[in-house]
């Protein structure tokens, strides 16, 4: 049963039998205000039972018929007053329900919310995949004589797939020659090319052998020969000279390029006349 002080309007719960039927006299905790409090919950004061109504007077006994008078009525029964109700404190208001205690570290665990992984297609590995292995081969492909040089194990590699890689003057380089003239002698025209060699490494290298080729409009070789630099070893950073003749050269050369040859490779390709350049 819940009940309201009509001072302060705090309500109570309380038992419901501890009103009674004829109501008691209730106190608030809060404001200290006492009323009488009803078991409808309703707010009354105690007054005394109302007195029964009088009764009629019996009418007089007719002469002819007598009748014997009536008993005289009985004394109405007086109720015993409820005995004065004595306080009730109604306590302090009803509060909400606290909420559970945090259990001790040992039960009590956060639990980190794991990360949505999203599953990648399949389609997009493969993409992946397919770019990794074009760039390695590329890099093997225009690096391979810089790979071969740095690691000569690799070379095997090389030789496995197929291919040959040529370290034919590797840490060295030839420029475009510096000049090329003819000059006219008793023995005909002469053509002279002069140049020189650059290392780009930090150790002394051999100077392989040098081939000179000229070549047409077309970009097709009319003539080669071989010859060698002005010494046989080329120390870091330096550079070496080199001048080379051809006599009589054919007609139609447009380009002279000089290049690294194997040792017997430019004599091959002109039939034996490695000796047609000559060097100083």
């Amino acid at each position: 049963m819940i009940l309201s002080c009509p001072n302060c309007e705090t309500r109570f719960r309380v038992k419901d039998d501890a009103i009674g039927p004829n109501g008691r006299k209730v106190k608030c905790r809060n404001c200290a205000h006492t009323w009488k409090a009803m078991p409808d919950g309703s707010v009354g004061e105690s007054a005394p039972p109302p007195p029964p109504p009088p009764r009629r007077p019996a009418a007089p006994p007719v002469e002819d018929d007598p009748v014997p008078p009536p008993p005289p009525p009985a004394a109405p029964r007086r109720e015993e007053p409820a005995p004065p109700p004595t306080d009730l404190d109604m306590g302090a208001p009803p509060e909400a329900a606290a909420p559970p205690p945090i259990p001790p570290g040992e039960e009590f665990v956060l639990r980190q919310r794991k990360p949505k992984v999203e599953k990648k297609s399949p389609v997009m590995a493969w993409v992946i995949l397919v770019i990794l292995i074009l760039a390695t081969a590329g890099v093997g492909w225009f690096f391979q004589r810089d790979l071969v040089g740095a690691f000569p194990p690799i070379a095997k590699v090389y030789d496995w797939v197929g291919i040959d890689v040529n370290l034919l003057g590797h840490g060295l380089t030839i420029p475009n020659p510096d000049e090329v003239t003819i000059e006219l002698r008793d023995d005909g025209q002469t053509l002279i090319i002069s140049g020189k060699v650059l290392s780009e490494t930090d150790e002394q290298l051999d100077i392989p052998m040098l081939q000179g080729k000229l070549i047409d409009t077309n970009g097709q070789t009319i003539h080669a020969w071989t010859f060698t630099a002005s010494k046989p070893n080329i120390l870091p950073g330096e550079a070496v000279p080199y001048t080379t003749e051809v006599l009589n050269p054919p007609a139609g050369a447009v380009k002279a390029d000089i290049s690294f040859v194997a040792p017997g490779e430019g004599a091959m390709m002109q039939g034996g006349e490695s000796g047609a350049g000559q060097s100083n």
